[in-house]
């Protein structure tokens, strides 16, 4: 299995847990949106007592709060639903087989264009990582462990270039994500 056909399995996977969490979000504002409804109702009366320039004003301003707390709402469920969805996709990568670990290395190996520097492993990866690194031959010396939940971080004069199972799910379900936020959001 590539990294690519993982990442997407992952990606699938949040996107669909996102969606439950929007359903969450959706009702949640409907609540709100009744709430506000009698809010505006409970304004509107007052304001008929009052006179017609405070009326509209009145009208304005319940309006513009009514949609501030839906987008409030709506960015509340997002940020919480996006939160959840990195932590159990970053559970998902550090949970890999060593198998599964050992093809995902062979293909990260192949983007790397330096022919020599160093494989600083994570922790979890360091025995694959290993073995991936023997198997092929590799010029690349394997250095120190470093921090995270599974991949490791290429070290060379030239560049430096981090696959970090966190990282990549960072960067690539992130984008994907925050798309799709900013349209519910500002649309």
């Amino acid at each position: 299995m590539a990294l690519a056909d993982i990442l997407q399995k992952i990606r699938e996977d949040a996107e669909k847990e996102a969606a439950g969490h929007l359903d969450t979000a959706r009702t949640a504002v409907r609540q709100r949106e009744e709430q506000s409804t009698q809010a505006e109702i409970t304004i509107e009366q007052e304001e008929k007592s009052r006179g017609e320039k405070k009326q509209d004003a009145l009208k304005k301003k319940a309006s513009n709060m009514i949609a501030h707390q839906k987008k409030a709402a709506i960015l509340d469920a997002k940020q919480s639903a996006l939160s959840e969805v990195f932590q159990e996709a970053e559970q998902k990568a550090a949970q890999l087989s060593a198998a599964d670990q050992k093809k995902i290395f062979l293909s990260m190996l192949k983007t790397i264009s330096a022919s020599s520097g160093s494989i600083r492993p994570t922790k979890a990866s360091s025995v694959p990582l290993k073995e991936v690194l023997s198997e092929t031959k590799s010029a690349f010396i394997l250095g120190e462990e470093i921090s995270g939940k599974g991949g490791f971080v290429f070290v060379s004069d030239e560049m430096e270039m981090d696959f970090r199972f966190d990282t990549l799910l960072k960067t690539e379900t992130k984008k994907a994500l925050e798309q799709e936020l900013s349209q519910i959001l500002f649309s």
